[in-house]
């Protein structure tokens, strides 16, 4: 290694800072991890792949697992060590159970060092002891943390012929522990698995030969083996692995203090092993700036399951250090159609708002007496508060001097928001217009007035003509637009529905005429794919790029329900299966009142995974309906209203959804948490087309009414519907659920700013002018545009180019 080499190495740097340096080995470790990212494939090999026997070395013992996960989808893979005197085969019922999940799978590798003659192996140089004291005494209680697990899920299948062998060598080596001299103790052991696994099994194996990136990497070790992985992620201390889990291992005796690790911790204790603090303090230090989690339990009291506890935050570190699922994960929310009543579904969503706003702020009460910034400023946060565009002008407020109905947006708690009909109006508004909800609330009253109260006169049975003027919907959707469209992008958003992949995405369900047919249709913000597999069952619906219309457009589409608005024709923009150069819309509620089964399958279309690709998916009625009509169809208004009603019907959606979640699967496995909020009978009692109240003034026979009986009437239904117990359970876990999920993924500022500021940055060369969405992206622009600026320069510019989404609304008028 050259001097210039080392001089990048974590070795050389604390050199200079303690008196005592590591081995040289974990200098090369490193050095090796840095030259193999990002990885050299061979030419013509898809890449990542789950890695072969062939592909390790003879000398290293392993075993590949990956569960219900084609081999060729394994995005993740987790590096599994044993503790002492145990096999590659221990933990595989431990992994099973808690470690595998979609698209991970786990390697586990043989100690590099037998113990004695019994097939067992451990992780140290010198095999019969590992480091100081605190180890020794590890190594004197070792027996005890085995016999309470060897029974149960960390008996794997080659362990049954060992259990009484492993406790024996466990006895000899605590009886050995008092005759280890000082000298012994204080050199280093842990180089030949650092080594081994750092180079060989992640550097040659998992990266350069299989292409993994480190970051889709983890390293779980228990007793023993946790100590061989804080080792390596310590020793690759410039490189940030997936997340490393310690079960009951400390960090080994030769690290100095303050090695910086890039890589998240967790420690866990208790049952499978207590860290003492000392112990906790020094992996703190190790890895100071990047520890997400530590966990160190006091000793079990009865009634204690602390094996549980570990294995609920185990599962939680892998599946948000690791997989990302904060991120890779879906939240949706959909409404249903429901004409006037959609007013109820807004307000089912500001309960829902409240309750985030209050454990948002609840979660930060720690926060004020650490003097740190408390996310619960705003659901933008960490990220600044945006200005607000209040008639023209733009104005900065404190989130402090805003109020809660403000501050907390739903499109930052979900990322697909979709609806029909007056639902789908609802989605454009909090998705594509990124709205609140209490200024929905408000257009949507606006919308009432000026279209529910200005009906037509009828024809027969309401079938002839259409009961309101669409001009009326037009201009009411156009004003919306107008007050909340805003350029988040690089065109006008206020007159185009498609919108960049990085932000919340909508979804609005129509449905279309084909010669004399009507079909689902489906108005996406975001691409869809075409190549689907021949003879599928369910292929996607009207698939190819995002719609390009206006957003007024599919406002209309949606919401051209049969009697009350007529049609739409919009251009088509080469929809697949459509030859005519228009398409005519008709009620989207129509066969698809309730959308939630269709946009789900849609989005597990687009991310080409299974129902687990979702989170949370949260869906909103507009009542539930009275029986069907009693005695014969007689009238042809009653055959129309008992059609209607079976058009309507938004059960056969809702068991499905049940079905997809998993909620009624024998195991008790739940694929995604799904929640239903329909608003109850009370709700479903108002008419679609209820406007009715006191006119505006006695003496103008011919003013329309405000709908003031109708809005009374809705709001009461709703909190008769909120006060049901299992309601308030439900949604007090979805707000739950909603908060801890925007509160992980804001700790990826980068992607977190993007996503809630819809932040972005032009370039300002002359005639130039391009639209780029994180700093690397102008960075990597620039660079190409202007080799010859300097890196002082390239931070002038991405400062100077941010452009960030203003919130247009004029609730607070100043």
């Amino acid at each position: 290694m050259t001097n210039q080499s080392a001089e990048n190495t974590w070795g050389s740097k604390y050199r200079k800072k303690n008196d005592r340096a590591p081995p040289e080995i974990y200098e090369e470790v490193n050095t090796s991890v840095l030259e193999a990212l990002p990885g050299t494939p061979p030419r013509g090999q898809s890449f990542p792949r789950l890695p072969v026997e062939e592909d390790f070395p003879k000398y290293i013992e392993n075993r590949v697992v990956s569960l219900n996960t084609p081999k060729e989808e394994i995005q993740y893979v987790i590096v599994v060590l044993h503790g002492y005197a145990a096999n590659q085969h221990t933990l595989y019922e431990f992994a099973k159970k808690h470690l595998l999940g979609p698209r991970t799978a786990c390697i586990f590798v043989r100690g590099t060092t037998q113990v004695g003659e019994t097939g067992t192996y451990c992780w140290s140089d010198k095999g019969d002891y590992i480091g100081k004291d605190r180890t020794l005494q590890l190594i004197r209680r070792a027996g005890t943390g085995f016999s309470s697990i060897q029974s149960s899920e960390f008996a794997g299948p080659s362990r049954s012929n060992t259990a009484n062998t492993t406790t024996e060598s466990l006895n000899n080596i605590s009886n050995r522990a008092a005759d280890v001299s000082d000298d012994d103790i204080g050199r280093p052991t842990y180089e030949n698995c650092t080594e081994r696994i750092g180079v060989e099994v992640v550097t040659n194996v998992l990266i350069k030969t299989c292409g993994f990136r480190a970051r889709d990497i983890a390293i779980v070790g228990h007793d023993q083996g946790g100590t061989a992985a804080l080792a390596v992620a310590a020793a690759c201390w410039q490189t940030k692995f997936g997340g490393v889990v310690s079960i009951g291992g400390p960090l080994p005796n030769d690290f100095p203090d303050g090695i910086e690790s890039r890589t998240h911790v967790l420690l866990l204790g208790g049952k499978l092993g207590d860290l003492n603090p000392t112990e906790c303090a020094r992996v703190q230090r190790a890895f100071s700036g990047t520890i997400e989690a530590l966990k160190r339990y006091d000793p079990p009291t009865d009634g204690d399951d602390y094996n549980d506890i570990n294995n609920a935050e185990l599962k939680e570190f892998v599946a948000h250090q690791l997989r990302r699922e904060e991120w890779t994960k879906e939240a949706v929310l959909t409404f249903d159609g429901g004409g006037i009543r959609g007013y109820g579904s807004l307000l089912m969503l500001k309960a829902l708002m409240d309750k985030i706003a209050y454990f948002e702020k609840e979660l930060d009460k720690d926060v004020e007496a650490s003097g740190k910034r408390k996310l619960s400023e705003s659901s933008f946060s960490p990220c600044e508060y945006p200005p607000r565009e209040v008639n023209g002008t733009t104005v900065q407020r404190a989130p402090h001097k805003l109020e809660d109905d403000e501050l907390y947006l739903p499109c930052h708690y979900f990322t697909f928001i979709g609806g029909t009909s007056t639902g789908g109006l609802i989605s454009i508004m909090i998705s594509r217009f990124r709205m609140t909800v209490c200024d929905c609330i408000k257009e949507y009253k606006e919308l009432g007035e000026k279209v529910f109260g200005h009906p037509r006169p009828p024809g027969f049975a309401n079938i002839l003509t259409h009961k309101f003027d669409a001009d009326d919907l037009k201009k009411a959707i156009c004003d919306v637009a107008k007050r909340h469209g805003n350029t988040t992008e690089d065109e006008d958003s206020a007159a185009h529905y498609p919108c960049h992949e990085d932000l919340c995405q909508t979804i609005v369900a129509a449905r279309a005429d084909k010669g004399g047919v009507t079909l689902p249709f489906l108005f996406r913000t975001y691409d869809c794919r075409e190549d689907e597999p021949a003879g599928s069952k369910n292929p996607p619906l009207n698939a190819g790029r995002a719609a390009p219309c206006s957003i007024f457009e599919v406002g209309r589409a949606t919401s051209a329900a049969t009697n009350y608005f007529r049609p739409i024709n919009i251009k088509n923009w080469g929809v697949k299966g459509f030859e005519k150069k228009e398409i005519s819309f008709v009620d989207g509620g129509f066969g698809t009142n309730n959308p939630s089964h269709e946009i789900l399958r849609d989005i597990k279309r687009k991310r080409r995974a299974p129902s687990e690709v979702i989170e949370v998916f949260a869906s909103f009625g507009t009542g539930v309906s009275g029986d069907h009509l009693e005695g014969k169809l007689t009238s042809l208004f009653r055959m129309v209203e008992e059609m209607k009603k079976e058009i309507t019907n938004v059960l056969p959606a809702h068991r499905a959804m049940e079905d997809d979640s998993g909620i009624h699967d024998e195991d008790g496995h739940k694929r995604f948490r799904y929640f239903r909020f329909d608003g109850g009978k009370a709700l479903g009692g108002v008419a679609m087309d209820e406007w009715s109240g006191r006119r505006r003034s006695q003496m103008r026979v011919r003013s329309r009414p405000t709908g003031e009986e109708t809005l009374i009437a809705m709001d009461m239904a709703v909190k008769k519907f909120l006060k049901e117990d299992g309601v308030k359970k439900d949604l007090d876990e979805l707000a739950l659920i909603l908060v801890r999920r925007r509160r992980l993924r804001t700790r990826d500022t980068l992607a977190w700013e993007r996503y809630a500021c819809a932040s972005r940055y032009e370039c300002s060369q002359a005639e130039c002018h391009a639209w780029l969405y994180t700093p690397e992206e102008l960075r990597a622009h620039l660079r190409s545009e202007r080799p010859d600026l300097l890196e002082t320069d390239f931070s002038t510019a991405v400062e100077g180019s941010k452009k960030c989404w203003t919130y247009r609304g004029a609730k607070h008028e100043d």
